[in-house]
């Protein structure tokens, strides 16, 4: 897969390659209005989920726009690291990080950004830990919470709560809340997530 290449905004369609994400600025600016401005007015903030376009540059426009709470969310930890090299500072990975390789790219990030990351098993937890700790860097942490049997993480109840007890027993991880999403919509699930990100509490 070819690494994303970002011009910036203006660009002549001319010097684009394929494929590209072209946008009507108007459109934009009066779509980012919008959002950000019922956000200013709440006491809930927005976390936009910039995996939706991929876009630093669009990611730091929402960010600039206000009624956030000052980060982004993306679902790969490769995403992740696109958008710290980028200057997003406050990164939710709404996915779990599980494989040791990724683990070891996941604390190095952490050396550059405030990240938080999910998790929704006591094994996965320890791995997290483990390599934190050997990395001398500490982990914010998300307990995944499940609202539909389709989807993954923990029933709300003792198990979740089990995990964020075990989150708080760990040096290198500290508990950042829980992230849930909703039952997902048959006809489009692109909304559902962005508006689970939106709703988390952190």
């Amino acid at each position: 897969m070819e690494r994303p290449i970002f011009k910036p905004l203006g660009t002549s369609a001319d010097e684009l390659d394929t494929p590209s994400l072209a946008v009507e600025l108007d459109a934009l600016e009066h779509n980012l209005s919008t959002v950000h401005t019922f956000f200013h007015q709440t006491t809930a903030k927005l976390r936009p989920l910039v995996s939706i376009h991929c876009c630093p540059t669009l990611a730091h426009k929402q960010l600039a726009a206000g009624g956030t709470v000052g980060g982004v969310a993306v679902m790969t930890l490769g995403q992740a690291e696109v958008f710290a090299a980028y200057g997003c500072r406050d990164i939710t990975i709404a996915n779990s990080v599980v494989t040791p390789a990724k683990l070891r790219r996941l604390c190095a990030l952490a050396r550059q950004a405030d990240i938080t990351v999910v998790a929704d098993h006591p094994a996965q937890l320890q791995r997290m830990a483990e390599a934190a700790q050997d990395q001398a860097i500490s982990l914010r942490v998300l307990v995944q919470i499940y609202t539909d049997a389709r989807q993954s993480g923990n029933a709300p109840g003792p198990q979740a709560v089990a995990l964020a007890q075990a989150i708080q027993q760990m040096p290198s991880l500290t508990f950042a809340g829980i992230s849930a999403a909703p039952v997902p919509m048959e006809t489009s699930t692109a909304g559902a997530d962005a508006d689970s990100i939106a709703r988390q509490q952190l």
